[in-house]
């Protein structure tokens, strides 16, 4: 992973090129966003940020027009608010685990193994259905080692 400084000065450059300024509060948020190595909520960001610099609302705007511009990602997670990362533009590209019970986001990146499936099936789409892919997301659902036991059975959710 890029330091954040780095990422910072990336998105700063992506937002230029799409016509926006990097402002004070999409500058925080970003950076809030680099600096996390964890998968935030708009109330985590703002409680980070401090509620003296920044309202809730604002978090909530720059957080749609990050997403709206691609430079985020939303995770929806059934039980629990949106979180939000950094796109693979600015990070590394990995897939989610999502705990059904706590709603818990965690990444993945075995790639070995499923990026050269996942290239495998991208090709296939391609000459069978005519469908070049751009992007990729991959989640499993499941439950949490906090949440309950490791079994051989699958969880009952």
């Amino acid at each position: 992973m890029q330091p954040v400084e780095e990422m910072l000065k990336n998105i700063r450059g992506f937002i230029k090129a799409k016509g926006y300024f990097l402002t004070g509060p999409r500058y925080d948020v970003a950076k809030a966003l680099a600096e996390t190595p964890t998968h935030l909520d708009a109330d985590e960001i703002h409680q980070l940020l401090g509620k003296v610099r920044i309202d809730a609302s604002t978090v909530y705007r720059v957080l749609n027009l990050f997403c709206k511009l691609r430079i985020c990602r939303k995770i929806v997670v059934d039980n629990g608010p949106a979180q939000y990362e950094l796109s693979e533009r600015f990070m590394v590209h990995h897939h989610h685990l999502i705990c059904k019970h706590c709603g818990k986001v965690i990444n993945f990146d075995e790639f070995d193994l499923l990026e050269s499936e996942l290239s495998k099936l991208e090709k296939l789409f391609r000459r069978k259905y005519k469908f070049v892919v751009a992007d990729h997301k991959l989640e499993f659902e499941g439950v949490c080692m906090t949440c309950g036991p490791v079994s051989r059975n699958k969880p009952s959710l």
